[in-house]
């Protein structure tokens, strides 16, 4: 009877340690199945153009006040009205990579961004006629904007900030 008591004990150790075992790989398997799935995130991807976008709008529309100017890249000063010059781009909600704009000038237009760092406006003058203005983005932050295009066979860079 002795031989079955000490039988049926080390029965009893076996099955405690491989239910121990098998505790400790649940805890283990269910421990790194939070961790790995909590690290995901949904986060979307901005593409270069989204980007652009949403740096020219804001968060819908975004006020630009011109701060410098150079022709051929020589410095100019700017007249009092330069000094007083805004421009405003609106996002078009049915559109992604489009809007309108309007300047201190009364201008008005509408603007498309044609690559992560290009986009061209179009308008048409006081006197009628139709202008498209192909810009190069130098640079772009939430505050600043540092822009090119050609007028007139002149390479014109502005730099505005944002309010």
């Amino acid at each position: 009877m002795v031989a079955v008591n000490i039988s049926n004990s080390f029965s009893i150790e076996n099955n405690l340690t491989k239910m121990t075992s098998r505790l400790s790989f649940l805890t283990i398997l269910i421990f790194t199945l939070l961790l790995t799935g909590c690290s995901k995130t949904n986060d979307v991807v901005e593409t270069p153009e989204a980007k652009l976008v949403r740096l020219l709008t804001g968060v819908g529309n975004k006020y630009w006040h011109l701060n410098k100017m150079f022709i051929n890249t020589v410095p100019q000063s700017l007249t009092s009205s330069q000094l007083m010059y805004t421009k405003t781009y609106t996002i078009n909600p049915s559109v992604s990579d489009a809007g309108i704009f309007s300047d201190s000038d009364g201008l008005t237009g509408k603007w498309t961004i044609t690559g992560s760092k290009q986009f061209y406006e179009s308008f048409v003058t006081g006197g009628g006629v139709g202008i498209q203005l192909d810009y190069t983005v130098l640079d772009i932050t939430e505050t600043s904007m540092d822009i090119q295009f050609k007028s007139n066979n002149k390479l014109v860079e502005q730099i505005y900030y944002a309010y």
